[in-house]
């Protein structure tokens, strides 16, 4: 529809943030049939019928690519956490579970600036979850190759005894 034939005419930047509802009407006219754009022509809609159309038309494709890369990034860096068997595991498959569902949601609706904030919430969960578990694995795979925090070196020596 209207929404990706404003992407496509305007690809690098878009026509900017709140402009659909100024765009649509020319839109409307030259792309939907006649019968369908004359019962539209009593309506004002504000955005694209989804997310990702939206961002595109007002903001352009490298925009909508950027989001796509912070998307990835966010689903590559808590995946491997997941597999890690480690109990955070369980957190981090609802939190990737609530972000699919939020990406699926946005091929349905429009931008909601009220919702969108929960978006944003649980990628930095998940993020700073997947971080603690990582900073956490490194702290207990120290433990094993170091000795103790109590053993000390034979007095005068630098180094640690070989404990083998």
């Amino acid at each position: 529809g209207q929404g990706l034939a404003i992407a496509i005419d305007h690809p690098f930047t878009g026509t900017g943030q709140g402009t659909y509802a100024i765009m649509f009407p020319q839109y409307r006219d030259t792309v939907l049939d006649e019968s369908m754009a004359r019962y539209l022509s009593d309506f004002r809609p504000e955005s694209a019928h989804n997310v990702y159309l939206s961002i595109a038309a007002a903001a352009g494709f490298a925009a909508l690519a950027a989001y796509g890369i912070l998307i990835v990034g966010t689903f590559a860096t808590i995946l491997p956490h997941i597999r890690s068997g480690r109990q955070v595991s369980i957190l981090l498959v609802g939190l990737i579970a609530a972000l699919a569902g939020h990406l699926v949601t946005d091929l349905f609706m429009t931008i909601d600036l009220a919702g969108s904030w929960l978006f944003w919430v649980l990628m930095g969960a998940g993020l700073a979850v997947a971080d603690h578990s990582e900073s956490e694995a490194i702290e207990h795979s120290d433990h094993r190759t170091r000795p103790p925090r109590h053993f000390k070196p034979a007095r005068g020596s630098d180094t640690v005894p070989d404990p083998g």
